[in-house]
């Protein structure tokens, strides 16, 4: 005996006003499926946006600390000027060797550079740009989606 496309009607019962399932409603597999993709669309849509937000963010914070990098490049340069002819020759007085008291100089200020660029490269680090919560919740829809179609095939051979 063939099976013919109408008498086969796999439908999912809803109680709707609440009263037991005296006043069900009933929606076909298919409109189901149709549902869950446009869910599952209207997702992937909200996914996208807050990661675009956390990228943004991110970006944000990496300006930051790029504008205190070139601060503190300025700074060093601004203090081994100003540092760098008084201390030459104050040094250079009292050791009546001016070459080795401008190499003091110059190691004392590239090391200050030194550690201030190591702290900003630091938090770069720290910081990264990959989006981790809108990572985090993208595991969290694939395993709720594997459990919906798990779940709608066992109702299927029920």
């Amino acid at each position: 005996m063939a099976i013919r496309e109408t008498d086969v009607r796999t439908t999912t019962r809803f109680d709707v006003n609440g009263d037991g399932g005296r006043g069900t409603y009933e929606e076909p597999i298919g409109e189901l499926l149709k549902r869950l993709g446009q869910d599952a669309g209207t997702l992937v849509k909200q996914e996208i946006t807050l990661a675009k937000l956390e990228l943004r963010d991110s970006v944000k914070s990496l300006a930051k600390d790029a504008g205190t990098l070139g601060a503190a490049a300025g700074l060093a340069l601004l203090g081994a000027l100003a540092l760098l002819a008084f201390l030459i020759v104050g040094l250079g007085a009292l050791l009546d060797n001016y070459w080795l008291s401008a190499l003091l100089v110059a190691v004392l200020l590239l090391g200050a550079a030194a550690i201030m660029a190591r702290g900003a490269l630091g938090h770069i680090k720290r910081n990264s740009l990959a989006p981790r919560e809108t990572v985090q919740t993208l595991q969290d829809d694939q395993r709720w989606a594997k459990r919906e179609v798990q779940e709608l095939k066992q109702s299927m051979k029920a």
